[in-house]
């Protein structure tokens, strides 16, 4: 396996409590920042993973109401227009009844 290479800048404060740290663990500093950037990235994968149906949710109401993301019975879908209708008033041309 090829090994690339990053290069890592910070102030000096951090560098020392890089190396200190990693140092109380027994690495050096790149295996130390490689554990650091794994966890991280096991984190962000369960967080999308955990969040995904609701990520769908939003896109799918955002892309217009073709695609509504979550679907309204007769009774929700009144409740909806009613709310609507207090809050900027109903369609030109229709009164609220």
């Amino acid at each position: 396996m090829a090994v690339k290479r990053f290069s890592v800048s910070t102030d000096e404060e951090t560098h020392a409590a890089i190396r200190a740290h990693a140092e109380a663990q027994g690495l050096d500093v790149s295996a130390y920042l490689m554990v650091a950037a794994r966890l991280l990235m096991a984190q962000d994968d369960l967080v999308t993973a955990r969040f995904a149906d609701v990520d769908a949710a939003i896109a799918a109401a955002e892309s217009g109401p073709e695609a509504p993301a979550l679907p309204l019975n007769e009774e929700e879908a009144a409740a909806v227009d009613r709310f609507l209708d207090e809050l900027v008033g109903p369609p030109k041309g229709q009164s609220v009844a």
